[in-house]
């Protein structure tokens, strides 16, 4: 079986509808601070560079998700987590511009970062199993319904 060629920038499907939109945050405002737009939030394959330092799939699978061994494995452990963590209702923080933190209580934590180029849109940086969100909460978001992909 060819395993395909996987590069940081391609967007990962949602283990159970097969789009790329693992959900939509809606415009939120942060007090004497920044303006997150509405956009749709996607997995990146990504790359993990070392503790703290990554993004997408390969880096919460290398920093979080490390007893899995197997990288196909990995990656449905993966999209079935971040599915999960934004399948809502979840709980919106502000940790730094520009990234958000969601937390869906009982299941989790998602790391968004902005981003405004060539489309804008919020990108999972990492998470993991933190049931506790840092930072200063702005808002929450309810279950978003996506359609299945054609």
């Amino acid at each position: 079986m060819k395993h395909p060629v996987w590069h940081k920038e391609v967007r990962l499907q949602h283990p159970t509808n097969g789009s790329e939109v693992f959900g939509i945050l809606p415009e939120m405002l942060v007090h004497r601070g920044p303006r997150f737009p509405a956009g749709p939030v996607y997995l990146k394959y990504g790359a993990h560079r070392g503790p703290n330092r990554g993004f997408g799939f390969e880096h919460l699978w290398k920093a979080h998700f490390h007893h899995i061994g197997d990288h196909d494995v990995a990656l449905l452990a993966v999209r079935e987590h971040v599915a999960e963590c934004l399948a809502g209702p979840v709980t919106v923080f502000y940790q730094m511009e520009p990234r958000l933190e969601t937390v869906r209580f009982r299941v989790g934590n998602v790391i968004l970062e902005h981003i405004s180029r060539p489309e804008s849109h919020y990108s999972v940086v990492s998470g993991g199993y933190c049931r506790d969100g840092k930072g200063i909460q702005i808002g929450r978001v309810s279950p978003q319904r996506t359609k299945k992909a054609p």
